[in-house]
């Protein structure tokens, strides 16, 4: 899978950063990237809330089926149901926080690129030359 694939630039397209073309082109990739991310932090919401709602279910109908039995033994029986579809709501969860942080990750590389951009143009105003 490629850095692009997961939703991070590669460092060497930050040392790029040496033209106002380059910076676009940069820029313009982060943005892609962040879109992406965008629609699949969609994703990953709703698969983690279809896999809270299986849990929620599994469990209150094991709860339910072990009616006469002691409450304790009940709610044992509800989580041992219920604790494979736990644990996909825990692998959800994490998929959702990794993604977050990909999006942080490109947040400051959109950041980066801005500063870049800026720096070029005042460089470019001290020499004389036109900012693009």
């Amino acid at each position: 899978m490629s850095a692009e694939d997961e939703g991070v630039i590669d460092e060497n397209a930050i040392d790029e950063l040496g033209t106002p073309r380059e910076i676009n082109r940069v820029m313009i990739r982060v943005q892609r990237l962040r879109h992406a991310k965008v629609t699949e932090m969609k994703q990953l919401m709703r698969e983690l809330a279809e896999a809270e709602k299986a849990a929620t279910k599994a469990y209150a109908r094991a709860f339910l089926s072990a009616e006469g039995q002691p409450m304790d033994m009940r709610r044992q029986l509800a989580e041992q149901e219920a604790a494979d579809l736990k644990f996909d709501v825990s692998v959800a969860a994490s998929l959702v926080q990794g993604c977050k942080k990909a999006m942080d990750v490109l947040a400051d590389d959109w950041d980066t690129c801005r500063s870049a951009e800026v720096d070029l143009r005042e460089e470019m105003k001290a020499f004389g030359g036109n900012a693009p």
